[in-house]
């Protein structure tokens, strides 16, 4: 590799971008109800259009679908029509997610799409899962809240809505709860994440056919980073392409993490973003332009530690830059465990663990034979599989009816003192519980500490 950066970066105008041009709206994180689909409505305040560029959604129960995101097709709240909320016609589908067994349950799952809304402006929107049985989660809103304000930052804010079932051949846009119109008794809130964009320009440059670079196939958005993490010792597979027949081409390298657009990016004249730190250990994967392969696939092992971030330049004589910038993938390679490794906080609640990935990269867990590649570390004593469980409920009946689990049951509580550890090393995962108090008790350690 080439530590010469001589690139055709010089020819373009750049200029450093003073704020970032992306935000994130957490709306709850409490626990609740669920159904097949959630209709609700968001409103840009400000005085600029803005664009959602994705939500971050929690499921209910554990179970293979995907999830899928609609958007009515003309501005204005759900409520203003029976067809609003009725009717598939209406409304458009703008993104999809798959959900693999395990993963939704309590854990926020990304669905990237891109709706503009206007200034001073209500959207209505829908997600809705494509299995029957799958649920979406929310929290249920209470009595009277229908379509008030649950969330805002200023610039958008979220409206409670309400849960919908599947039709009758497993289609969205089946009964609404509560009745055949939207009932205030039955409302619910959202539980998850709004992102959206404001500004000219997003984040993040994004792939195209001219450019395009990835690590493991892993593809970012204009308000997401283009992140591939792995444990060491796992394969990467680099994968680059261009549409522009006999282009000249290099990939610029940086040892530091990709930066985005208002904390290091930097804006090209033709507007696209070089999302690359131009301060950290840069370099080129071929050392001169070369003629592009078209595609082209390159793989290695991944060594403990590493972090690469890649972005590719093409040629390209119809391009105001003259070339075309892929994304800028970053790759980040965990060591394989480690000791004191910190676990779940709070009371009556998990962290998930996954075999062979980040950032414990622990490994499976294996009962009577059994092998589970996902497992639970719960904060009152225990380990469960395959589903989480934060129960209090302490009795044969309720262990007969709970997920297996292995570790003393107990009310505990991490806020009120001490906390819970990982070891992971040889092939084996120790959790240490570290005098944490009873719940309602004084954080002095009054648990003997005990490791499973």
């Amino acid at each position: 590799m080439n530590r010469c950066l001589a690139l055709p970066l010089v020819f373009m105008v750049l200029s450093s971008l003073a704020s970032a041009q992306c935000a994130i709206l957490p709306v709850t994180n409490a626990g609740g109800s669920g159904e097949a689909g959630y209709m609700f409505d968001v409103m840009n305040l400000s005085a600029s259009p803005i664009t959602i560029t994705g939500f971050a959604v929690r499921g209910l129960g554990n179970y293979s679908t995907s999830m899928n995101v609609y958007s009515l097709n003309t501005p204005g709240s759900f409520l203003t029509s029976t067809t609003n909320f009725n009717q598939a016609w209406f409304w458009t589908l703008r993104g999809s997610a798959p959900v693999t067994l395990h993963t939704a349950y309590n854990t926020e799952l990304p669905i990237p799409f891109s709706v503009a809304v206007a200034p001073s402006t209500i959207q209505a929107f829908y997600i809705t899962t494509t299995v029957p049985g799958t649920k979406v989660s929310y929290l249920p809103g209470g009595f009277a809240s229908l379509n008030t304000i649950i969330a805002s930052d200023g610039v958008l804010q979220v409206r409670a809505g309400v849960g919908k079932t599947l039709d009758q051949l497993g289609q969205p846009f089946g009964w609404t709860i509560g009745g055949p119109t939207p009932n205030i008794s039955y409302s619910c809130k959202f539980r998850g994440t709004v992102r959206y964009q404001t500004g000219a320009l997003p984040s993040w440059q994004t792939n195209s056919a001219a450019s395009s670079f990835q690590f493991n196939g892993v593809n970012g958005a204009q308000c997401t980073k283009a992140l591939t993490s792995l444990c060491a010792g796992n394969t990467v597979t680099a994968t680059l392409g261009s549409n522009i027949a006999g282009t000249l081409f290099d990939v610029a390298l940086s040892t530091m993490p990709s930066v985005a657009n208002g904390s290091g990016a930097l804006a090209t004249g033709g507007g696209q973003l070089i999302n690359l730190d131009l301060l950290g250990g840069l370099s080129l994967l071929n050392g001169s332009m070369l003629p592009h392969p078209g595609n082209m696939s390159i793989a290695f092992g991944a060594p403990s530690g590493l972090t690469v971030s890649a972005q590719q330049f093409v040629l390209d004589a119809t391009h105001p830059d003259g070339l075309q910038l892929s994304q800028a993938a970053q790759l980040s390679v965990s060591a394989l465990g480690g000791l004191g490794l910190p676990g779940p906080t709070g009371d009556d609640t998990w962290m998930t663990i996954v075999a062979g990935m980040p950032p414990y990269c622990a490994p499976a867990l294996t009962f009577y034979g059994t092998v589970h590649n996902t497992y639970h570390v719960i904060t009152n004593g225990r380990i469960t599989w395959p589903t989480p469980s934060p129960s209090i409920a302490v009795s044969v009946a309720s262990a007969v009816l709970a997920p297996s689990f292995c570790g003393l049951w107990s009310d505990y509580d991490t806020n009120a003192g001490g906390n819970i550890t990982l070891d992971v090393a040889g092939g084996i995962v120790g959790v240490n519980y570290n005098a944490i108090a009873y719940f309602g008790q004084p954080g002095n350690g009054v648990l003997v500490p005990h490791r499973e």
